[in-house]
């Protein structure tokens, strides 16, 4: 199943699929850096 997922092209996956994981992994990305900074400040005061 994941050869077959690496075998295909991009432009041949939906669209809204790889927008949905584009967000997700943006989401992501900024919920650790929210959770590093808020660390931070609290370890500061």
């Amino acid at each position: 199943m994941i050869c077959m997922c690496i075998q295909m092209p991009l432009s041949e996956i939906d669209e809204e699929a790889r927008m949905d994981l584009l967000d997700r992994a943006n989401g992501d990305w900024k919920a650790r850096l929210g959770k590093m900074l808020v660390s931070i400040l609290s370890l500061r005061s």
